[in-house]
């Protein structure tokens, strides 16, 4: 059975994107998300991933920049940079300004420096879908999987043909496949999977900027 990284946005959209993918796919995910703001929505976020691939029986892959260390339940976590809610700041900590150093675990500065002086839609959440495949591609290239793809696709609010043309641009530029799969008329069973398995639903996109509807 061929392998592939599921680059997983969140746990609700992920839900029946798994059961979907496995009887043809060995899958694994891979919660690599810079641009959620702020720590604690990353970490809530996060959350939901565990759960969900708790339940589906996957392992669960969450990037350091510098190591993917083994942890229990099959889970991978950068312990280094310690994803719970101890480390989760005040807001202005949350904003990266705190004098003592402080750096968000989800690394939000890279997200920031990569979409630069773009901010508004739907250019950023280009550069945004980009950064984030970019890393699930180079990941599963370099990891022995046969392909990727993302839970982005489930969801009727993203921009999912350019979606769609940045990632077969990715596969292209790492020379790994990505599984296409419209998975949009599964949005509303997501949802209701979500409620049942009591995870966290978020209430916007996951950057500063989409938060604030701009």
């Amino acid at each position: 059975m061929k392998k592939l990284l599921l680059h997983i946005c969140c746990g609700p959209c992920s839900t029946p994107v798994i059961s979907n993918l496995s009887p043809e796919f060995e899958v694994a995910g891979f919660y690599y998300n810079p641009n959620i703001f702020p720590e604690t929505e990353f970490v809530s976020r996060l959350d939901s991933a565990k759960k969900v691939a708790q339940f589906n029986g996957i392992k669960l892959i969450v990037p350091d920049h510098s190591a993917v260390i083994p942890a229990e339940a099959g889970i991978y976590i950068n312990k280094s940079r310690g994803l719970d809610s101890r480390f989760c700041g005040n807001d202005e900590k949350e904003r990266g300004n705190n004098k003592r150093g402080w750096k968000n675990s989800n690394d939000y500065e890279s997200y920031l420096r990569f979409i630069g002086g773009t901010k508004q839609k739907p250019e950023r959440c280009f550069l945004c879908y980009r950064q984030r495949l970019e890393k699930t591609a180079g990941f599963a290239k370099k990891n022995g999987f046969d392909a990727f793809s993302t839970t982005l696709l489930i969801s009727p609010f993203q921009f999912h043909e350019e979606l769609k043309k940045i990632g077969e641009e990715i596969a292209k530029e790492y020379g790994i496949d990505f599984h296409y799969q419209d998975f949009r008329a599964l949005y509303k069973e997501s949802r209701e999977i979500s409620k049942e398995l009591g995870l966290y639903l978020q209430k916007y996109c996951g950057c500063r900027f989409s938060r604030r509807r701009k």
